[in-house]
């Protein structure tokens, strides 16, 4: 990740001589649980050099998500800001230091990594529930460069641009599609602050100069709710990824800031990760939640659903595609279609008339109880409307043979004590869904809104 011009955290410099000091050998895995900030893009480029693998994971991961991941990515070291009591008993180490940039770096005696992970990869970490242990997607570093190349052609990214990257670091939306492209053009790049706060992105907006920066649909309409506005006019281009951007959130975009470029991307991490972007400035009102055009060198495919016609889910041909999915939970997503390799999304799409593909759902979205078909994703969506849930989850129930086969977990602002009431959103539940739609458990998550992130 060579060339990213942003300031060095203090000690940095001596990273790279602390890291050939542990020796290593090259293809090690190193496991790096770490806030979002310029340690990531400067770490990733000394293990780079070192012919280290670095998997990037959210600081906030539990500690047995954290130790489940170390084993089953084989990796030979984790790093953390500071190292809790716990984690130390529970790793078999043979080693730890303080980094000059005050970082704990632990040594691990544990398995060896999977036999596909090579120097120059780097692991990509699916985002996982709260119940399910994420996977890890292994790409090549040279398969990435050439789909953030593509996709900096497909945006207009060029080297006299100066990049925010507001979203953490950990997730390769930020990671990949902003701080690895603006690498590629030879971009300037600023880290801005977390969590998000719509005066302070704008501040950084204006304070840096930035002409291109990406969001999240739901900061987007934190950026929408403001009355006034408050983009600068040195931002030339937006990107949004991670979700679909509500119509009606769009329009009120391009009204309010008709000189910008708006581009809506979809992407996924095995893909490399991004895949396709529409140019929200030139579509009409009916394109604005289509998929728009592929990147260069890759191919969209529709497997059709006979559960659901009219559906089918979308495959993805690319030279940028995982090499493979490693971790407890994980399956081949690839399927060979003469002679090429394809990715199966399990994202469920449909075509219009016009030949846009659209988003429709997730085929994990859809089951079967008591002969209906139950939406999944509309369930999540309905309580995401509910004041104070902040996200919906939905996963295997946790007793087998349990009808409808799907538990319910709702994370819940925790400063709003309705919405952390159970009966209180039983009652809702009963009240809005049908019987054979509620689930057979329900957890309810109380946490901060402030470090709450969802992006894919």
């Amino acid at each position: 990740m060579a060339g990213i011009r942003c300031p060095p955290p203090p000690g940095l410099a001596e990273t790279l001589a602390e890291w050939q000091a542990l020796a290593l050998p090259p293809g090690s895995v190193v496991v790096a649980s770490l806030p979002s900030g310029a340690n990531i893009p400067y770490l990733g480029e000394v293990f780079a050099r070192l012919g280290l693998v670095p998997a990037f994971v959210a600081p906030s991961l539990p500690s047995p998500r954290l130790l489940a991941i170390v084993e089953d990515l084989g990796a030979r070291a984790l790093v953390r800001l500071h190292m809790t009591p716990d984690l130390t008993a529970s790793l078999d180490l043979s080693g730890m230091q303080r980094s000059s940039a005050d970082f704990d770096i632990a040594l691990v005696r544990t398995h060896p990594a999977p036999a596909v992970v090579q120097p120059g990869d780097l692991v990509l970490m699916t985002s996982g529930t709260s119940s399910e242990f994420p996977n890890g997607c292994v790409h090549s570093l040279c398969a990435l460069c050439r789909n953030v190349r593509r996709h900096a052609r497909a945006i207009g990214l060029q080297s006299h641009d100066r990049v925010l990257i507001k979203l953490p670091l950990y997730y390769s939306f930020a990671l990949v599609a902003q701080a690895l492209a603006a690498t590629q053009v030879g971009a300037s790049v600023a880290i801005g602050s977390v969590p998000f706060s719509v005066k302070e992105f704008a501040l950084e907006l204006r304070r840096n100069a930035i002409t291109v920066t990406s969001l999240t649909p739901k900061f987007l309409q934190q950026i929408v709710d403001t009355p006034d506005r408050i983009l600068p006019s040195t931002l030339r281009t937006l990107t949004v990824g991670g979700d679909v951007v509500p119509v009606d959130t769009a329009r009120k975009l391009r009204q309010r800031y008709p000189e910008l470029e708006i581009y809506f991307t979809y992407g996924i991490s095995e893909a490399g990760p991004r895949v396709t972007t529409l140019n929200a400035c030139r579509a009409d009102d009916d394109a604005l939640q289509t998929l728009g055009e592929p990147l260069e060198e890759t191919e969209l495919q529709i497997a059709p659903d006979p559960e659901s016609p009219g559906t089918g889910e979308l495959f993805i041909h690319s030279d940028t595609l995982l090499k493979a999915r490693i971790g407890r939970n994980a399956v081949d997503p690839i399927r060979v279609i003469d002679g090429k390799r394809w990715l199966m999304t399990g994202d469920l799409v449909s075509r219009d008339e016009a030949g846009r593909l659209s988003i429709t759902g997730r085929r994990s979205d859809f089951l079967m109880s008591q002969g209906e078909k139950i939406n999944l994703s509309a369930i999540k969506s309905f309580y995401q409307t509910i004041p104070g849930v902040l996200e919906a989850r939905t996963r295997p129930p946790p007793a087998q043979n349990q009808k409808p086969p799907y538990a319910l977990e709702l994370l819940v602002d925790r400063s709003q004590t309705a919405a952390s009431d159970p009966e209180a959103v039983r009652r809702e539940l009963v009240r809005n869904l049908r019987r054979f739609e509620q689930p057979a458990h329900l957890t309810i998550t109380p946490v901060d809104p402030s470090q709450h992130f969802v992006i894919k």
